[in-house]
């Protein structure tokens, strides 16, 4: 430590000055605007005092996770110290052998960003992430700025400002301009929710607008995304279906790829993010879509910012990017699960292109706005079409068979009707047994089964089938439902017997009891909900092949074929498909043969509906003077086989004489009656 001393004639030198060595005073901070009354503001100053003397005690972080320490830092340290963020622009960054030019795919052409782009870069270490240079010239820029403002902020997309204020159909930016040009001689309102507030004026709450939903809806408070869904704008789709199609196949060495086909890729749900300049994004994790596999891509307008990118966990120290007005950045495969946010808007960074110096009148109130805004626009694809279930190649090896003859290997089109019937598709809980079983745990919580799985057990189950000689020792048993079709229907194709609807107990056990059987071999649909089948089943040792989902217990089970056993089509295909097997296996139908039996005649169908079809289709006939027809409609196709259709029959010979006498029968009662007697 050095002490520097001073004469004390020096005290009143002309040189010497008071201001050298005392730092200027921090001019003080004002309250804000809103708060009105006196208490208000005595309570902020004193929060203010406060959060100064904890910024003070560095022990109160000590316990802060990595990702929190760069976010405290970037946003509240004056002058940024930039040696650390990533920019790609820097030519310093020439030197940084983290950095890594990469060629797109497909250039960016003129026609959408106003010029052509055909480099992208990468970060090692940073898996999934891309970064395209602001592809944008300075007109379509404009352009998307101007379309975030008015276009796609309008109704019926939803903003954070619709709780609180009803926002009329025009929108807000319409109201603001015509408030802003004086163009009508009233001040244009807007009310509030509240019918116990003032109505505002469009100039007070425009940059209080935060956010707006694209597409599907996105539910805040829940974190979920709502089944109704609104048209994303045509030129935002055409855009980031390039941009997609641009970045396909990109990746570092071994170490990550871009595989997502970009002809798979829709935009159907997206987020503009208005952020005035002392906003921040905290660090979140995007996984409320059901579709984690697709692209991400965001766009940058306005100020710059700060964007840290992090691993899985807070715990993993992130990466600052320095991000421009243009700037593209698409988040693929790990980079999807990382925690990201930002911290820190940069002041005075607005380009000049997007500033009120720009020589446009249409454009001074969007100049005026960005001169204190950024505008981040993101588009992804939230739930159609998971890219291992799209692309061939993922596709297939969901189904790469262990040790099955290539013969009894599934084709493209078993792969097509297991996809389609979603029998992939569990549920949010997983038994211990059934682990083995889940392919993969999705955003939202549904486990996904392993169709490579299914396809095994159910191939070993039907040649376990098959080997039963008597097929009628073979009883097919579905208390659920939306399987009392399928389990008839498969009974029937196989010659095995079916027990549908409640299972009588005893069955198996007391032979007392009418409907005691004694199988040698039992299929069940739901292990929880033929329970009393399967445990009697375990009693006289009898062989039980179930059908199970991702919840099922498997006590007593003796072959589990993993599926979806809740929905009537995962179902009905499932027994479909085991049935053609079991025949295929008997040598009954030829392998090279399709079954003639289609699988819709499997799947449940609401007896309602299935009524009123046969009351239109008898109505239908009857108009038609077809009585053989109505009388088989308004039989149905739950009839016997071989019954008669009713007390009278379309083809009875009515002349033929009968002695109602002899007989001793009612004239009602007779089939043959004559009424000439």
């Amino acid at each position: 430590m050095y002490i520097l001393l001073l004469p004390p004639s020096s005290y009143s030198s002309p040189c010497f000055s008071l201001s050298l060595i005392t730092p200027p005073p921090t001019p003080p901070i004002l309250p804000p605007s809103h708060l009105t009354s006196r208490r208000q503001r005595k309570i902020w100053e004193q929060q203010q005092r406060d959060n100064a003397v904890k910024r003070q005690r560095k022990d109160i972080y000590e316990n802060q996770t990595s990702f929190r320490h760069a976010e405290r830092h970037y946003k509240l340290t004056r002058e940024l110290d930039f040696a650390n963020v990533v920019d790609f622009d820097q030519p310093s960054n020439a030197k940084d052998k983290r950095i890594v030019s990469v060629p797109l795919h497909n250039a960016l052409h003129e026609s959408l960003f106003g010029k052509t782009t055909d480099n992208a870069y990468i970060v090692e270490g940073v898996n999934g992430l891309i970064y395209i240079p602001n592809p944008f010239s300075p007109d379509k820029q404009r352009h998307y700025v101007k379309q975030c403002l008015s276009t796609y902020a309008l109704p019926p997309n939803k903003s954070n400002l619709d709780p609180h204020y009803k926002i009329p159909a025009q929108g807000l930016w319409q109201l603001y301009t015509s408030e802003q040009q004086q163009q009508q001689q009233e001040q244009q309102r807007i009310d509030s929710t509240n019918d116990n507030e003032e109505p505002v004026s469009p100039s007070s709450i425009i940059h209080k607008l935060r956010w707006i939903t694209l597409g599907y809806q996105y539910d805040w408070t829940t974190k979920k995304y709502n089944d109704e869904a609104y048209p994303i704008a045509d030129d935002l789709s055409e855009l980031t279906k390039a941009i997609v199609a641009a970045v396909e196949g990109i990746g570092h060495q071994d170490e990550w790829k871009n595989s997502y086909p970009s002809d798979r890729f829709k935009a159907e749900a997206g987020v503009i993010n208005y952020y005035q300049l002392k906003d921040t994004l905290m660090g979140h994790v995007d996984q409320s879509e059901r579709n984690m596999d697709a692209p991400l891509i965001s766009l940058s307008f306005g100020h710059a910012c700060i964007y840290l990118l992090g691993g899985t966990t807070r715990d993993t120290a992130p990466i600052p990017i320095y991000l421009k007005s243009g700037d593209v950045l698409i988040m693929t495969g790990e980079c999807r699960k990382a925690y990201h946010g930002v911290p820190r808007i940069i002041e005075n960074s607005l380009p000049e292109y997007l500033s009120t110096r720009v020589k446009d009148e249409d454009w001074e109130l969007y100049g005026s706005y960005m001169s204190t805004s950024r505008i981040n626009l993101n588009i992804r694809q939230a739930r159609t079409c998971p890219s291992f279930f799209c692309a061939p190649q993922n596709r297939l090896q969901v189904f790469v068979m262990s040790n099955l003859p290539t013969i009894l290997s599934p084709t493209e089109e078993d792969v097509q009707l297991l996809l389609s019937a979603q029998c992939h598709i569990g549920t949010k809980n997983v038994t211990t047994r059934m682990t083995p079983y889940v392919f993969k745990r999705r955003a939202d919580g549904i486990n996904l089964i392993n169709l490579g799985k299914t396809w095994e057990k159910l191939i070993f189950a039907a040649r376990v089938i098959a080997a039963i000689e008597n097929p009628q020792d073979i009883v097919v048993i579905s208390a659920r439902p939306y399987g009392h079709r399928a389990a008839l229907k498969f009974a029937k194709y196989i010659g095995a017997e079916a027990i549908v609807g409640r299972f009588t107990p005893g069955t198996f056990t007391n032979y007392i009891t009418r409907s005691f059987r004694e199988p040698r071999l039992i299929i069940t649909t739901d292990p929880r909900t033929d329970f009393q089948a399967i445990k009697e089943a375990s009693y006289v040792n009898i062989p039980v092949i179930s059908l199970a989902d991702t919840d099922a217990a498997l006590q007593f089970v003796d072959v589990a074929i993993p599926t979806n056993n809740k929905g009537k089509h995962a179902l009905g295909l499932i027994y479909w498909l085991l049935a053609r097997a079991v025949l295929r296996l008997r040598g009954t139908l030829d392998y090279q043969t399709p079954w003639e039996v289609m699988v819709d005649m499997f799947f449940y169908r609401d007896p309602e509906e299935a009524e009123k079809e046969q009351e239109a289709a008898a109505a239908a006939a009857a108009a038609e003077g077809d009585f053989a027809a109505t009388a088989e409609a308004a039989t149905g196709e739950w009839a016997v086989e071989g019954a008669e259709t009713g007390a009278l029959q379309a083809n009875a010979d009515w002349s033929a004489p009968t002695d109602w006498a002899e007989d001793g029968a009612a004239p009602a009662a007779a089939a043959n009656s004559s009424w000439d007697a």
